[in-house]
C-alpha cells in the first residue's frame, strides 16, 4: 500500500514538474508573411515554416491564429501602404495578445529565380529586436522552405531557451503621433539601446543613369548589400521605410541623382553612422558597378571599390563586392 502511494506521489509530482515546464514557456506571435510581388501560396508556406520552427524549438509556445488573432491584426492595420510594418506595430499586437515575442517575415520578388525573405524578431516586454536579418534564395520557390527553416532556426534555435539577442535599435521614428518630448524621450531610448560595437548603416538604393538596370534590379542590389552587411554580425540597416520616410520629409524622390553632402544630410537625419551608396553605369555594353561607404560624422568617403562584369552576372559581384568594401575574407572573383 505504502508504495502504491509512493508510486503515485512520484508520478504526480513528473506530471506537474511538466506541466510546470510547459507554463514557464514563452509565447511567440508570428505574423503572416507579406509581399506584394509573390502569392498567398508562398507567403503561406512561409508563415507555416515558421510556426514549425517554433514547434521544433521546444522552448516556445505558438500563438494560435483564432478570433482574437484576426482582429488584432485588422485593430492594428498591418496592411500598410509601403508594404513595410513598423516595429511599434508588432510591439501593440503582441500586447494586444498577450505574446512575449512577435515575429514578422516579408518576401521579395525579382525574378522567377531570386527571392529576398526579410524578418525579425521582437521582445514585446522590452521593445527590443532580439534577431533580424534576411536571406536572398537564387534557386526559385523550391528555396524559399529551406530558406525559412535556415530562418526558423535563427530566430527559435533548434533546442530549449530563448534567442540570443542582437542589439538592434528601434526605428527613429515609430509611427505614433504625439509632441515634441516624446519623441525624444524614443529617440534616447534608442540611442541607449544600441550595441557599442555594432555601426547602424543607411543602404541606398544605387544610382544609375541607365534605363536598362530596371527597379528590380536596384532592390535586390539594395537587398543583397543590406543582407551581407547583417550577416556579418558588425551593423544593424536601417529599415528602408524609415529611410524613405526622411528622403519624402526632405522632399527627395529615389530616382533623383544623389550626391555625397545629400546622402550625408539623409544618412545623418535618420540617424546612421555610415551610408553605403552604390551606383551602376553601362561601359561597352557591360555594368560598371560601384560601392562606397561614406562615415556621416566626418562626411568623408572611407572606402570605395568598383568592378566591371556581364550585364546578366551583375548580381553575382554585388556580395564579394561588398565584402570587400568592409574588409571582410572573400572568396577570389569570377573571371
Amino acid at each position: 500500500m505504502k508504495k502504491q502511494i509512493f508510486i503515485s506521489i512520484l508520478v504526480f509530482l513528473s506530471c506537474w514538474s511538466i506541466y510546470g515546464q510547459e507554463d514557464s514557456r514563452k509565447t511567440v506571435a508570428v505574423i503572416p508573411a507579406e509581399g506584394e510581388s509573390v502569392s498567398r501560396e508562398i507567403k503561406n508556406g512561409i508563415t507555416n515554416g515558421l510556426e514549425e520552427g517554433v514547434y521544433k524549438s521546444g522552448g516556445y509556445k505558438l500563438l494560435a491564429r483564432g478570433d482574437a488573432f484576426a482582429k488584432a491584426l485588422t485593430e492594428m492595420k498591418f496592411q500598410q501602404e509601403s508594404g513595410a510594418v513598423a516595429d511599434n506595430q508588432l510591439i501593440q499586437f503582441g500586447h494586444a495578445l498577450g505574446a512575449n515575442f512577435v515575429c514578422y517575415a516579408s518576401v521579395d520578388k525579382y525574378s522567377d529565380e531570386l527571392f529576398r525573405i526579410s524578418f525579425r524578431m521582437i521582445d514585446v516586454a522590452s521593445g527590443e529586436i532580439v534577431n533580424v536579418g534576411s536571406e536572398t534564395v537564387r534557386t526559385g520557390v523550391s528555396g524559399l522552405l529551406d530558406a525559412t527553416d535556415n530562418i526558423a532556426k535563427k530566430l527559435f534555435g533548434s533546442d530549449n531557451g530563448a534567442p540570443s539577442k542582437v542589439s538592434a535599435p528601434k526605428p527613429t521614428d515609430t509611427g505614433i503621433t504625439g509632441d515634441n518630448s516624446s519623441k525624444s524621450t524614443e529617440k534616447k531610448k534608442i540611442t541607449s539601446a544600441r550595441n557599442s560595437s555594432q555601426l547602424r548603416v543607411a543602404v541606398f538604393d544605387p544610382i544609375s543613369s541607365s534605363k536598362s538596370i530596371d527597379e528590380g534590379t536596384k532592390i535586390a542590389i539594395n537587398e543583397i548589400i543590406s543582407s551581407t552587411l547583417v550577416n556579418t554580425g558588425k551593423y544593424i540597416i536601417v529599415e528602408h521605410s524609415i529611410l524613405q520616410q526622411v528622403m519624402n520629409e526632405q522632399k527627395i524622390s529615389n530616382t533623383d541623382a544623389l550626391d555625397d553632402s545629400e546622402v550625408t544630410k539623409l544618412g545623418r537625419l535618420a540617424d546612421a553612422d555610415k551610408i553605403v551608396l552604390p551606383a551602376i553605369s553601362m561601359v561597352g555594353g557591360r555594368s560598371m558597378f560601384t560601392i562606397k561607404i561614406i562615415d556621416v560624422e566626418t562626411a568623408t568617403i572611407e572606402q570605395q571599390k568598383t568592378r566591371i562584369a556581364k550585364s546578366n552576372g551583375l548580381l553575382d559581384i554585388v556580395e564579394p563586392l561588398t565584402l570587400d568594401l568592409i574588409g571582410e575574407k572573400i572568396t577570389a572573383f569570377d573571371k
